[in-house]
């Protein structure tokens, strides 16, 4: 959640119901590079789900996919989880639901390519008509629900993140989608119903040609220029973009004598539109970087022309990794990274100093293609041991413990940083509590207080609408230990799931240098959060046994998360202090 939005604020600019402040505050939050996991935008629905099983499919028959039964089921069995979730699909497709129903009753082996056969002829018959309708049914029942004169939060926060996910593998970029909701609803200008009608519209929209001028920083070797312009490389003077676009008045940001690079692209804003941009001049780059070409330095903050108007963008930067931006981190945790490579063993700094050369090679990679390998080559060999045979069988066990590891007291801590952004304050027998200033250990201890809840859920639902449900959604979880052991099995099994994803796309970008999705980006910042998690808890175990190799942190990090579903399943007979600390601290 964001600061500045709450319930009042929102109704600066209209007024809007409940459904339609929840909706907002919930689509810029499911949209915020730094919102937890748990609440961020995800990269399926039913569209993007059957396009991944065809692509899969395809690539098993080809042999780009190794055909591995094991693979097949587990990309069936999210397709299908999806698909169930569905009440969209299933209530506007009826029959092309009950196909699917057929057809992917459960997975083939791998190797019966016929099977495979028939499943991709039904799966791309019904790709083909929700292609053209899923948009339209989507915000159709968006804007039924936030019509409702009863609560639809919680059918809300399903459609919200179906929308989102399907935008997203039309080419949306994430800025945009967030932006957009700032730019046309909280907005003095229209009605609330109007101001709604602009932004599903603009949601509707398709690409238009957007042009983007690369200025070039220094001179442009002769040489390098005539090749350049041999592979369809558009360069122009300012002097000749001036005379050009006279309705833009660019006169100020245009150098007469200064050489740009022209690329006209059809995108559906410029947040995208820029990343695939210069995908075009660093395509061209790299063959004469390759022959030894001297390459020239671009500024990768481009003029954006945009379509159907006059107006132009300049801080619009090329980004390969929708990465989380980067803050100092605080002395104690350099601190403990300094003490872990002076003292500590060779061959686990042999490794945290591979990471973090990874990293930073993926930080200065030119393509999302290099961003994404190098983050994979750094977590992939990190988490390297003897236990599981093959890369993806450690990545997916070991990232997922760790993801998984203190993952209920993370959606509590960032419980307790949204009250303090929403500035949540309570009083409670004659003492007032800043909800967000709270321990994480205090607040729970507090929570367990029914009248104290009972107050905060009065306090939070006049506040902030969405705060108000995160609080009654996470009580309902915590408070019964067997809903807290199925959120984190939950959450294991759709890392696990995801890391077979990302392993996909590792393996497409090997075999075949393609990219099977728009958002490469998005994919890139899981990985980097995967590899923060890593280190967060390979650097807590350290401390409490320096002498520990990452194999044995590995094994006790999985027998943790392990232990502690199995706990929180049989945890009726534990008293309240035990439970909370295990909430917290999980079982060792």
């Amino acid at each position: 959640m964001e600061r500045h939005l709450n319930n009042r604020d929102i109704l600066k600019y209209g007024d809007f119901n409940s459904n339609q402040i929840f909706f907002i505050q919930r689509w810029i939050e499911l949209l915020n590079i730094h919102t937890h996991s748990k609440y961020a935008v995800r990269y399926l629905n039913t569209h993007q789900a059957l396009k991944e099983l065809n692509y899969v499919c395809k690539e098993m028959i080809e042999g780009s996919i190794k055909r591995n039964d094991n693979h097949l089921f587990i990309v069936f069995e999210e397709v299908k989880k999806v698909i169930n979730d569905d009440g969209i699909f299933k209530k506007n497709a009826v029959s092309y639901s009950k196909i699917l129903e057929n057809s992917l009753q459960r997975s083939p082996k791998a190797e019966n390519i016929t099977k495979l056969y028939s499943i991709i002829y039904q799966v791309e018959y019904v790709i083909r008509y929700v292609e053209k309708h899923y948009l339209t049914w989507i915000i159709a029942e968006i804007n039924s629900l936030m019509s409702s004169s009863e609560e639809q939060f919680a059918e809300i926060e399903k459609v919200v993140q179906i929308l989102a996910s399907e935008l997203m593998g039309r080419g949306w970029s994430v800025d945009e989608l967030y932006s957009c909701a700032f730019e046309l609803i909280l907005t003095d200008m229209d009605t609330v119903s109007e101001k709604f009608g602009s932004f599903f519209d603009k949601l509707r929209s398709e690409p238009l040609p957007h042009v983007f001028l690369f200025p070039i920083k220094k001179d442009l070797a002769k040489g390098t220029k005539a090749r350049l312009v041999e592979l369809k490389l558009d360069f122009l003077f300012g002097e000749e973009i001036l005379n050009t676009y006279t309705d833009y008045e660019l006169d100020n940001h245009i150098s007469k004598n200064k050489e740009y690079v022209r690329v006209v692209r059809d995108s559906l804003d410029a947040y995208s539109g820029v990343n695939n941009a210069w995908q075009k001049i660093v395509g061209k780059l790299d063959i004469l970087n390759f022959y030894g070409f001297p390459i020239p330095d671009f500024d990768t903050a481009p003029i954006i022309l945009l379509p159907d108007s006059s107006k132009y963008l300049r801080n619009v930067v090329v980004d390969l990794s929708t990465k989380k931006r980067k803050f100092r981190a605080p002395d104690s945790m350099v601190n403990r990274v300094l003490k872990q490579l002076e003292t500590g063993d060779k061959e686990v700094n042999r490794k945290l100093n591979s990471l973090f050369e990874f990293t930073r090679i993926s930080d200065e990679s030119l393509s999302p293609q290099s961003t994404f390998i190098n983050l994979w080559i750094g977590i992939e060999s990190f988490v390297h041991s003897r236990e599981f045979e093959g890369g993806i069988e450690n990545v997916k066990m070991v990232v997922s413990a760790f993801s998984t590891h203190n993952y209920i007291y993370s959606l509590i801590k960032n419980f307790l940083e949204d009250c303090n952004r929403c500035e949540l304050e309570l009083v409670y027998q004659e003492r007032t509590y800043r909800i967000g200033k709270l321990t994480p250990q205090d607040a729970l201890s507090l929570f367990w207080k029914d009248d104290f809840l009972d107050n905060m859920k009065a306090e939070s639902e006049d506040l902030n609408i969405l705060l108000s449900y995160r609080l009654r959604e996470l009580c309902n979880i915590l408070k019964d230990g067997k809903k807290c052991a199925s959120l984190l099995e939950q959450h294991k099994k759709n890392v696990q799931q995801h890391i077979h994803r990302l392993y996909r796309i590792r393996n497409s970008i090997v075999h075949s240098g393609q990219m099977q999705y728009n958002n490469t980006s998005l994919f890139s910042k899981h990985l980097y959060e995967y590899i923060e998690y890593a280190m967060s808890v390979v650097l807590h175990r350290l401390e409490e046994d320096s002498s520990a190799s990452l194999e044995q942190i590995f094994a006790q990090v999985r027998d943790s998360v392990d232990t502690t579903i199995e706990t929180l399943n049989n945890s009726r007979l534990l008293d309240q202090d035990t439970y909370i600390n295990l909430l917290l601290k999980g079982a060792f």
